[in-house]
């Protein structure tokens, strides 16, 4: 299995030779400092590849459509790692279940079968299940 990574996010400030101040999103519950040895260069892909994967909650929502694959979950969140049409594929995001509420229960249903290697704690019915 490849390496994903998450991101792009913005270097906030240098706090020393090894650790950087990150603009997380909210959705993120981590910590804002992080190691330099966690990084990877971002690349533009241009054409290749076309978009970045969201970056805001509401981004995500307005873009939940373009989910293309679950590549993890985090149970004690509820969110699922997710990558994107037009985005690089080693770079995904984390989805709270709540948006992936928002996707038809058959897509939740065909993303699951995609995965099947994920013993994801989501289905269809708790896709459907209104909160």
């Amino acid at each position: 299995m490849a390496p994903v990574y998450f991101g792009p996010y913005l270097l906030v400030k240098k706090l020393n030779d090894n650790a950087f101040e990150v603009d997380l999103p909210i959705t993120e519950k981590k910590h804002r400092t992080i190691n330099v040895k966690y990084f990877r260069r971002y690349f533009d892909r241009g054409v290749k590849y076309s978009k970045v994967p969201p970056r805001t909650l509401l981004e995500t929502k307005a873009r939940v459509k373009e989910i293309i694959s679950f590549v993890g979950y985090d149970v004690s969140n509820k969110e699922v790692a997710v990558t994107w049409q037009g985005c690089d594929p080693k770079h995904c995001t984390k989805v709270p279940y709540d948006v992936i509420e928002l996707l038809p229960p058959t897509r939740v249903d065909e993303l699951i079968r995609q995965c099947s290697y994920l013993p994801l704690p989501l289905n269809s019915q708790t896709a459907a299940t209104p909160t």
